[in-house]
């Protein structure tokens, strides 16, 4: 085992960029190759000073980045968020307080530039309870065995048309920007985001599949949908596999077509999705639901940093009053907070009074975008207080539309 004295952590330096995405990669077990420019593309979207290493007699022994993220919560707004990712520990420093270390400079730092929330994907489930993150959004991973079901198709004003991937860049990114506003969960994309992050099709991306393909939904020549996926051939005697990588449209109609184009391609009719919406209607619409395999998985996690503005942001759909008593044992940016809803907007303030409910940290991550019910946690012993004032914080946190996020980082 290394000698954590020796370990020294740091930001990185512009020299050290390919280093760092070799080292990350090789965190997640993956062998990175480099290509030319790659290094500028992720100063692109990665924060330079955000980003560490830990490096123990040469070696970089840890790594930790983080994006700078406009998260889409209830009502539509957006609340600025340090997008924590690139965590990695190698094997031999592992347990030494390192994680530790870098996790307490990123929340800090994330305070100082004003980001009132930390957001991530979890690789495991078990290690970021602690650092007050909790699982908010959730997803459906959904398998359609080939030649299985059948959907019904779209109206006859909506129509699909394969795009370039030039076409692509230039349809999307207004259909997507409609649609996330509507939808809590989902992030805002900058430009160099969507070239970077949406439409660089990576090889080390692939696993065995096709180049990224697009196909857009149009009504009255407009944009209005599109869905973005891969495929697989398996040879003559097996049906090919559709990968959907992004699937986005404005409203049922739309859903309807693009759900009945992408299972009836010739060759490909296996489809998989692997981040479904957990209220997706197709389960609803297809001719043999017992025929579609899904199960749910977790997506983004989210670390409140700033307890008032973070509830001040988001809109809420009931009216109401809470006392909320909240813990946070890693930071101490907890305290007692009083919400109150008029209207649909909150204001919130720290409070002497005694909490009529009191949580976790991480447990108001989960209920913050309203992928969750006070009443289920409360029955997990996450929240504690009365029967009344359970009810209260579910009927103020719970939306109609469950969050989902479609953006790994």
């Amino acid at each position: 085992m290394g000698d954590r004295t020796e370990v020294e952590i740091r930001s990185i330096t512009e020299e050290e960029v390919e280093d760092f995405m070799v080292a990350g990669a090789r965190g997640f077990g993956i062998d990175r190759t480099l290509n030319e420019g790659d290094g500028d593309r992720f100063l692109s979207v990665n924060a330079l000073e955000a980003t560490m290493i830990a490096r123990d007699r040469g070696h970089i022994v840890a790594t930790f980045g983080s994006y700078d993220l406009d998260l889409t919560v209830p009502g539509g707004e957006s609340v600025t968020a340090a997008g924590t990712s690139h965590v990695t520990v190698h094997p031999t420093h592992r347990r030494q307080g390192i994680l530790t270390e870098m996790m307490t400079r990123h929340l800090n730092q994330a305070i100082e530039r004003g980001q009132p929330m930390a957001a991530l994907w979890s690789s495991e489930d078990r290690i970021y309870q602690r650092f007050g993150y909790g699982q908010a959004c959730s997803g459906l991973a959904i398998d359609i065995p080939a030649n299985t079901v059948t959907l019904p198709s779209g109206p006859d004003d909506v129509t699909v048309h394969p795009l370039t991937t030039d076409e692509a860049a230039k349809a999307f990114p207004s259909v997507y920007e409609e649609v996330r506003l509507l939808r809590p969960g989902l992030l805002r994309r900058s430009e160099d985001w969507w070239e970077l992050r949406v439409f660089l099709d990576a090889e080390h991306w692939r696993n065995g599949f096709s180049r990224l393909r697009y196909v857009s939904a149009e009504r009255s020549g407009q944009p209005v949908g599109y869905i973005a996926y891969r495929q697989r051939d398996l040879g003559m005697d097996e049906e090919g596999i559709t990968r959907i990588i992004e699937f986005i449209a404005v409203d049922d109609d739309v859903r309807r077509t693009l759900w009945h184009f992408i299972t009836n391609i010739d060759l490909h009719r296996h489809v998989t999705w692997w981040n479904a919406p957990v209220d997706e209607p197709m389960l609803l619409e297809v001719d043999r639901f017992r025929s579609v395999k899904s199960h749910q998985v977790d997506t983004l996690w989210l670390r409140p940093l700033d307890v008032v503005r973070v509830l001040e942001t988001r809109r809420y759909e009931r009216d109401g009053s809470i006392v909320l008593g909240v813990d946070d044992p890693f930071l101490g940016r907890g305290g007692t907070f009083r919400l109150d809803v008029n209207s649909g907007i909150g204001t919130c303030r720290p409070s002497d009074e005694e909490p009529q409910v009191t949580m976790d940290i991480s447990v108001l991550g989960r209920l913050y975008l309203g992928g969750h019910s006070a009443h289920r946690l409360a029955r997990a012993a996450l929240i504690k207080g009365s029967a009344e004032a359970v009810h209260t914080t579910d009927e103020l946190f719970v939306t109609l539309s469950p969050p989902t996020c479609i953006e790994i980082f």
